[in-house]
């Protein structure tokens, strides 16, 4: 499978209201990737939950220079919209 890059912007726009993995295909300096900075979707998933099962699924060093991002508005609180439930569950 032919993989593709994609600008942040169009990640953005592609994807929005999901959590992104993105394959930046290069290391980088400091512990986030480079804003603005795009990559290779490697997989999305709308809810957290179903992300961390893709991801727990991933070969050990299959992507080494990994990048996780959620792409869309938050809510008011500044929140990811559907973990509310998951911060009240942790008061």
């Amino acid at each position: 499978m032919e993989r593709t890059y994609e600008s942040m912007a169009e990640i953005e726009k592609r994807y929005d209201g999901n959590w992104v993995l993105i394959d930046k295909g290069r290391p980088w300096d400091g512990r986030e990737a480079p804003p603005g900075e795009g990559g290779y979707v490697i997989f999305y998933a709308p809810h957290r939950d179903e992300f961390d099962r893709h991801l727990l699924a991933l070969k050990p060093g299959q992507y080494p220079y990994l990048a996780v991002r959620y792409v869309g508005e938050l809510t008011e609180d500044g929140l990811i919209p559907g973990a509310e439930a998951e911060v009240e569950a942790a008061r």
